[in-house]
């Protein structure tokens, strides 16, 4: 391979991110529950250093009972790397907002 900055050897490191299922209760997802919370979204992080690539958002499967990601992350580490494999989730909310009908207030007047 290349020399990485600090003199040795390096290469590419695919990690291949097949799926994602979790059985703690209170989870993004749960065997136990109907399915994923409401607006969960995760995505997997493949992080060495300073540098990251991470997934695009998870897609649940109702009949595996997981979210699928089958996506592949490549990244130059050397043998000395530490690499880091996290998830992560973005929650999105639905907001309502309500019409109010509020009575004018006066702020100033002249004259």
């Amino acid at each position: 391979g290349m020399a990485s900055a600090c003199g040795g050897p390096t290469f590419k490191l695919s990690a291949c991110i097949q799926g994602f299922q979790n059985v703690d209760e209170g989870s993004v997802a749960s065997s136990s529950s109907r399915g994923p919370k409401p607006g969960s979204r995760p995505f997997v992080t493949l992080s060495c250093g300073q540098r990251s690539k991470q997934t695009e958002v998870g897609d649940w499967a109702e009949d595996e009972r997981r979210f699928r990601f089958d996506e592949a992350l490549t990244m130059e580490v050397s043998a000395e790397s530490e690499v880091c494999v996290s998830l992560s989730c973005l929650q999105e909310y639905d907001l309502f907002v309500a019409a109010l009908d509020l009575r004018p207030t006066r702020i100033g007047e002249e004259g």
